[in-house]
């Protein structure tokens, strides 16, 4: 994926919701069909993006609050919540 495909994938997931955002394994792994690296990359340039942005970047199998205590699913790469 280019770094413009990944803007453009981005900006789709903001405009259906800007406080919440979840990356699945499922969307990125086969949707997108991303080998484990490409992934890696994708959440790495997501994530600091989304960090720039005033967001908190929560990964597989941690904690949370958004309307009560959850936690990112093992199927849920990763959540940004807007603070």
């Amino acid at each position: 994926m280019t770094l413009q495909e990944i803007d453009q994938y981005l900006e789709n997931k903001l405009k259906n919701n800007e406080n919440i955002i979840e990356f699945t394994f499922y969307e990125l792994r086969l949707k997108l069909n991303l080998s484990t690296e490409e992934t890696y990359n994708f959440l790495h340039l997501v994530s600091t993006k989304l960090e720039n942005n005033n967001y908190k970047i929560y990964r597989t199998g941690q904690e949370y609050y958004c309307r009560g205590t959850k936690k990112v699913e093992d199927n849920q790469l990763m959540v940004a919540i807007k603070k």
